[in-house]
């Protein structure tokens, strides 16, 4: 997940900490309300994982 996060420019991964428990990402960070939902989704097409939780802080 933190690899394709780095491979894209929508999200300041810098910005995005990843923690995964067995098949479920949990996604931490202060990010814009796109650059989450970019996140969530690409978190979401990785091969293997079941699940992705955000718990995100929003900046304008």
């Amino acid at each position: 997940v933190r690899s394709q996060l780095l491979s894209t420019d929508q999200v300041k991964s810098s910005n995005v900490k990843v923690t995964t428990e067995n098949s479920e990402v949990f996604l931490m960070g202060l990010v814009t309300d796109r650059e989450g939902r970019a996140a969530a989704d690409i978190a979401s097409r990785v091969s293997g994982v079941s699940r992705v939780t955000t718990a995100f802080t929003y900046i304008k």
